[in-house]
């Protein structure tokens, strides 16, 4: 099994969404999966069941769990860790636990600011950056990149574009999204097949 945390100190920055979808890619490709959900807003759980009220289940499980049981052995191949914002105790606890963390920012200031800040508290696993939201050839994509960059910061390549189809998904099943998943199926092949 490899475990996946899924980070940043703000919230509303594409933490949920990023775990959901790579969950999706993550079947699409063959792979069992899971989505623990340690955000005490449950929105991953939410998610889910939003969607099996409506007839359209997920193709793997969400749960909701505390932070101390992070050392379950699942059955599932990958398991992605939805973590909150500003609750550091349970962010450190999944990325003590976690193979593989990918911080989510966006390219705006404030969100990258928080990214930069919690850089210190991932730094001794395997990491990098992944940008959301996003609307290319703007000034802010680039600043933002230049900054990680400058950092000697990993970031993916690519990043997942600003989307109306991403959005209107929640609550949904991710079953029939577009051929690519706007940059989501390239991260997935970034971590799994590019090793």
């Amino acid at each position: 099994m490899v475990s996946i945390a899924i980070v940043n100190a703000k919230g509303g920055c594409g933490k949920t969404t990023t775990a959901m979808m790579l969950a999706q890619m993550g079947r699409e490709a063959g792979y069992f999966t899971r989505v623990v959900d340690l955000d005490p807003q449950e929105s991953a759980l939410s998610w889910a069941r939003e969607a099996q009220e409506k007839g359209e289940s997920l193709s793997f499980p969400v749960e909701s769990i505390d932070s101390d049981q992070l050392e379950t052995e699942w059955e599932e191949d990958i398991v992605f860790f939805d973590t909150p914002p500003i609750i550091p105790t349970v962010i450190d606890a999944a990325v003590d636990a976690a193979d593989f963390v990918i911080i989510v920012a966006m390219p705006e200031p404030a969100v990258t600011y928080q990214a930069l800040r919690i850089i210190s508290a991932v730094n001794h696993r395997n990491y990098a950056v992944l940008l959301v939201r996003v609307t290319a050839g703007r000034l802010l994509l680039e600043e933002t990149l230049q900054t990680f960059y400058d950092a000697e910061i990993p970031v993916f390549r690519g990043y997942i574009s600003d989307r109306e189809e991403i959005k209107r998904r929640w609550g949904r099943s991710l079953d029939g999204l577009r051929p690519g998943a706007h940059g989501y199926k390239s991260v997935f092949s970034q971590l799994f097949n590019d090793k």
